[in-house]
């Protein structure tokens, strides 16, 4: 997801019906394609800023561009609450936090509903633990009237335990809760009258009325997230039980494929036949010409997608980078924090993406930091230098991690030509694991010398310390000389985050 460059491009002529996706990442979804293998949906329409804040404002332009219902940061509408990042920790506070302006999904789309003809109408995603699921069942059947049988019920079970707990909910059998709810939505929607017992519902002969078009309404789950795309096994049965579709949030890669696999054979394990439950993909827009676009919807073609969201979000930079030498460098992951630091501070936003040479990197705000994402690298490469062992790892830079028993000691201008000398260009470190989650380190970074500080070797020692099985936390630090950065390794992604300080020295070449 994070190897592409960015790229301009004009957005691709728009046919067929469209689709309206309301959630977590603010997209609008059109129609792109009409063949019936594969039907594409992609955001065109943003809404201005300050537009979300106006209710007259945002009514007038909704009637003018009524797909135009959401922008990162701004018209999020998966949310009731939101967290302040003061007193709670999550990464997704970066953008979801209580300055987050949110719009409530079903009072949302009960107006879309009015104002729209054809467009299907979908949640993606309704937190539907949080919320009493007979109001739900209500509140949907009343929508699906409203539009004439538009509505397909996207549902999750979130992450923010803050609002289950301002809404009365239980935060930690949400998962188990939800399958329930799954199973009362149906039965409201489609028995006039309902008698049932459950281990969290009792409904004891009732029902809905009007009951909606659609009986039942589609439920599609959507499951993972930017810093968990890979769901917990629990997630992936539920879907292949319950579930009428699926939006995953991983990569389209052998990853992902394994991912799919998995879920089909649970759903032939359950009775299912896996062609019967449809797949919906998610591609990154920003910043890439119609060529992207095209890759990656045929990647998720090839997995078995049947449609794919489009997330316009990804403002991308182009970032140069010159080492003290004069030659050019790959990557540089503290330079990448603190270019990101710079440029959302003057451009405002929570996320942005910026291009190196060695790849594409996704940073975002986290409290007074900076976290950035890189794609996991190549498997480490087994070395030995001057009898020390080590990897060779490619992240962003090439480097070569080697490990000692004290990196302080240990004579790391000598190693490191000699590893040069041994194995090609590259950062040299020493490293040393003294817990499952830190790891002290010094850097030889080429054409600098010893360094305080290198975000890039500090994810390259994690994934050398991996592969030695010496590592094993969700969060490992790595302690340098300048100070400690914090690696939070993943099978999709890796994660370098720490503080992103403005620091200017030096002069202007006349």
């Amino acid at each position: 997801m994070w190897r592409r460059r960015c790229a301009g491009g004009a957005w691709p002529r728009r046919h067929g019906d469209a689709m309206v996706v309301t959630g977590s990442s603010g997209n609008s979804v059109h129609s792109l394609d009409d063949r019936p293998a594969l039907d594409v949906y992609l955001d065109r329409h943003a809404a201005p800023a300050g537009v979300e804040h106006d209710p007259t404002a945002f009514t007038a332009f909704a009637l003018t561009r009524p797909l135009a219902i959401a922008r990162r940061g701004d018209v999020a509408i998966r949310h009731v609450l939101g967290a302040d990042p003061k007193f709670h920790s999550h990464p997704s506070l970066a953008a979801y936090s209580h300055e987050a302006v949110v719009h409530e999904a079903l009072t949302l789309m009960a107006y879309l509903a009015g104002i729209t003809n054809r467009i299907t109408l979908a949640t993606g995603i309704l937190i539907l633990p949080q919320r009493q699921t007979a109001l739900v069942a209500k509140q949907a059947a009343q929508i699906d009237v409203l539009s004439g049988g538009r509505l397909r019920l996207g549902i999750g079970v979130g992450w923010n335990a803050v609002e289950y707990e301002a809404l009365n909910e239980t935060f930690e059998n949400r998962g188990r809760r939800s399958a329930e709810q799954v199973a009362v939505l149906r039965a409201l929607w489609t028995q006039p009258v309902v008698d049932f017992r459950g281990e969290f519902h009792r409904i004891s002969h009732a029902g809905l009325n009007p009951m909606p078009i659609q009986r039942p309404i589609p439920i599609w789950f959507g499951v993972g997230s930017r810093d968990h795309a890979v769901p917990p096994d629990a997630a992936l049965r539920r879907i292949a039980r319950l579930a009428d579709g699926w939006s995953p949030n991983l990569t389209p890669d052998a990853h992902g494929q394994a991912i799919v696999a998995r879920v089909h054979q649970y759903a032939r394990d359950a009775g299912r036949d896996p062609a019967r439950l449809p797949l919906e993909g998610r591609i990154r827009i920003g910043g890439q010409s119609p060529d992207g676009w095209t890759k990656q919807v045929n990647a998720w073609k090839a997995l078995g997608a049947t449609s794919v969201i489009g997330e316009a979000r990804g403002r991308c930079w182009r970032v140069t980078i010159h080492n003290a030498d004069g030659s050019m460098g790959e990557s540089c992951g503290n330079g990448a924090r603190c270019v990101a630091r710079y440029l959302l501070d003057r451009h405002g936003g929570e996320e942005l993406e910026l291009s190196f040479a060695g790849g594409d990197v996704v940073a975002r705000r986290e409290g007074t930091g900076i976290a950035i994402a890189f794609a996991p690298p190549p498997s480490p490469e087994p070395i030995a230098v001057d009898g020390v062992r080590g990897y060779r790892v490619s992240f962003g830079n090439p480097h070569v991690v080697l490990f000692v028993p004290d990196p302080a000691n240990a004579d790391l201008t000598a190693l490191a030509v000699a590893a040069r000398a041994a194995l090609g260009d590259a950062n040299v470190e020493v490293a040393r694991v003294v817990a499952p989650d830190l790891i002290l380190l010094r850097v030889d970074e080429r054409g600098v010398g010893e360094t305080l500080a290198c975000g890039t070797g500090a994810l390259g020692a994690v994934v050398a310390a991996l592969s030695l099985g010496e590592v094993n936390a969700r969060e490992v630090r790595v302690r340098l000389p300048g100070g400690t950065l914090l690696v939070r390794p993943g099978p999709d992604r890796y994660e370098l985050v720490g503080p992103a300080e403005y620091v200017f020295r030096g002069e202007l070449a006349s």
